[in-house]
């Protein structure tokens, strides 16, 4: 792989902006980050779903020391991802 010198990057200005050829899909990006975190909730919700079935499935009787506060701490730790 060889890498060329394009000078130092500054910002997004430096960038250069392609055109798209025609008959070309244009992605459906987010148009904020609150939208992009929406998007990342409802992909990230039912990987979540999935591993506390496989942790109910592995553990059938619980997690042992388990209780409330650290229920707690997962609620308040999902919704700070959400909400970052």
């Amino acid at each position: 792989m060889k890498f060329v010198w394009r000078g130092k990057y500054k910002g997004p200005e430096d960038l250069s902006i392609g055109n798209l050829p025609e008959g070309a899909t244009k992605y459906k990006e987010p148009k904020d980050m609150v939208m992009l975190n929406l998007y990342a909730t409802f992909f990230l919700l039912p990987i979540m779903i999935l591993i506390g079935i496989g942790i109910a499935i592995k553990f059938p009787d619980g997690l042992g020391e388990y209780n409330f506060l650290n229920g707690w701490g997962l609620i308040i730790g999902f919704f700070d991802y959400i909400t970052s």
